[in-house]
């Protein structure tokens, strides 16, 4: 088998302990990218909701790649969706700052719909990754039932083997006994 044929096996170096450790920078990435669409606005509020929800979907596409083999489905949904609740409460908290210096509806609004962006895209992630899949009660059904078909496919290919051997041993006895009876006759008509 030449080198390039060689079957090779990925293992997966990421734990529990590393999933959280990514929620945590994701956290802090979403809270730096709250603060920066709050100094850098340019006046487009689609601009501002769409920096931190950015931050929310990179971190599904990642968590969903990392930790597929290491938590559910339903686990890795609702971390995302704890992220952009996370970031939306951060982003209220400093909407009710700003409040204190400038209580305008103007001014706030915006604030509270950059805040909501972040949870909107977290519960519709989870919502996609978390209701779509099969439940383990399906999966187990499904996998009894696979197990069930194929152990009642063996059984019928034993009865067939067994059906075959039998016929192949009483065959073989056939011809042996022939055999000896055609050498008997011969060895007796020989002496």
């Amino acid at each position: 088998m030449a080198k390039s044929e060689i079957p090779t096996v990925k293992l997966r170096r990421t734990s529990a302990g590393n999933l959280r450790n990514f929620f945590f920078f994701f956290t802090v990435l979403g809270i730096v990218s709250i603060l920066f669409v709050r100094v850098i606005t340019l006046d487009s509020l689609s601009f501002q909701m769409g920096v931190p929800s950015l931050v929310v979907i990179f971190y599904a596409v990642f968590i969903f790649n990392k930790g597929k083999n290491v938590l559910n489905h339903d686990q890795l949904g609702d971390s995302v969706y704890y992220l952009g609740f996370i970031l939306t409460l951060v982003a209220l908290i400093l909407a009710l700052y700003d409040m204190s210096a400038n209580s305008t509806a103007e001014v706030i609004i915006p604030k509270f719909a950059i805040a909501l962006s972040t949870t909107v895209v977290g519960i519709f992630i989870r919502v996609f990754m978390s209701q779509f899949a099969p439940a383990q009660e399906d999966i187990s059904e499904m996998s009894e039932k696979m197990l069930s078909d194929t152990a009642l496919s063996l059984k019928t290919q034993l009865d067939v083997t067994l059906t075959t051997f039998t016929g192949l041993v009483d065959e073989l006895s056939r011809k042996t006994s022939e055999s000896l009876e055609k050498n008997s006759i011969e060895l007796s008509t020989f002496l």
